[in-house]
């Protein structure tokens, strides 16, 4: 029997009441009509839940999903335990989306028999209302001759050519639940582990090449406006990603297409975070972590891409500078020696103070000419 659920739209929502209307329109006015749409609140305290609960009397295809402050993984995650529909679209709300989104990928992802679609998408700027299209979203030349394909088909080239954002893929709702892939829960980068792990286990990927999704800039409340509350999230992301790729026994296959694409993701959080502070702290991480983590420099430089990318990771590696991070914690270990020993100048005076009491005292004097024969005799002795 057909699922009468064709798409389970899964949106994590937090404080963002100027753009969720236009998000939850562009999902309302889909097309494609059999669809699911589970609003998942993670604790706003703005109007956010105010306005999904309008929606919500509107339209009976929306849930609404409550479990208070959290994160985006754990949000996802929440939606994903109660989805219903054959297929999953995980969209962010402060994005929007073609009107025929669903519409076009059920079609194409059905035709194939595909396991992942991916599609283009393009970036709207707040600010300016422009539009860019994103041509990293989807890199035609790493293709395959044949659409669909296998994941090994692509094995270099998988993860740097389709990036880790579930928001421009759809997902086969049965070989998510077979695999057991889900989000991290963490503050940022949630995503890199769930998408990494299915584009790496799929049995077959298919690509819709259109611009489907807006991905919204200037948002200053967004994860990656914010970056600098959490600014070794992402490290966490990788690590774990690499972790499961090995678990799950397809890391060695993938290495390559992981290593490129994790390099440039570091980079990217080293050079974006808006604090001086944060992009010390990551500095530090890059210099005594990464080989530790990643193992990056067991390849040379033709192993990579971008060799700009490389070249600076290198640097860093191998730079003998000190970073602020690690300047202030020797003049932290300095001022505590330095406390240490003005204590000990102080127990040595007041040492000294008390043996030249002793040393004056009565009694002293008394004992020393007592036992001046015996010390006499003693030294002869010797």
């Amino acid at each position: 029997m057909t699922n009468p659920i064709k798409f389970s739209v899964i949106i994590p929502v937090y404080n963002v009441q100027d753009y969720l209307s236009e998000c939850l329109d562009s999902i309302v006015g889909q097309t494609l009509k059999d669809i699911e749409i589970i609003c998942v609140d993670n604790g706003s305290v703005d109007k956010s839940l105010e306005i999904l609960k309008k929606y919500a009397k509107r339209d009976k295809r929306i849930k609404i999903l409550d479990i208070g402050r959290s994160n985006a993984g754990t949000a996802r995650n929440a939606g994903l335990a109660v989805a219903n529909g054959e297929f999953l679209y995980f969209i962010d709300s402060d994005d929007y989306c073609e009107t025929d989104l669903l519409e076009k990928c059920y079609k194409k992802i059905t035709e194939d028999k595909a396991d992942v679609l991916v599609f283009r998408a393009s970036m709207f700027d707040t600010t300016t209302k422009k539009h860019e299209i994103l041509s990293y979203s989807l890199v035609n030349n790493n293709l395959p001759t044949k659409i669909p394909f296998k994941p090994v088909e692509m094995k270099n080239h998988l993860f740097n050519s389709f990036q880790n954002w579930p928001w421009n893929k759809v997902f086969r709702h049965e070989f998510i639940k077979e695999k057991n892939i889900s989000f991290q829960e963490v503050v940022r980068a949630n995503d890199v582990m769930f998408v990494y792990l299915a584009l790496a286990q799929a049995k077959k990927i298919t690509i819709l090449d259109d611009v489907l999704i807006h991905y919204r800039v200037g948002n200053k409340n967004s994860l990656q406006a914010t970056n600098h509350l959490a600014p070794v999230a992402f490290w966490d992301a990788y690590r774990k990603t690499k972790e499961m790729l090995i678990k799950v026994g397809v890391y060695d296959m993938f290495e390559r297409t992981y290593l490129n694409e994790t390099m440039k993701g570091i980079l990217y959080n080293y050079h974006s975070v808006k604090t001086k502070e944060a992009k010390e702290y990551i500095y530090a991480l890059i210099r005594y972590g990464a080989e530790i983590e990643f193992s990056f420099m067991k390849h040379d430089k033709k192993y990579y891409e971008d060799k700009n990318a490389y070249d600076e990771f290198r640097e860093i590696v191998e730079s003998s500078r000190l970073s602020d991070i690690e300047v202030q914690a020797l003049q932290k270990e300095y001022k505590i020696l330095k406390l240490k020993n003005k204590e000990l100048e102080k127990t040595k005076i007041q040492l000294e103070n008390g043996i030249k009491e002793i040393r004056e005292s009565g009694a002293y004097k008394a004992g020393m000419a007592i036992t001046s024969v015996p010390r006499k005799i003693k030294s002869l002795i010797k």
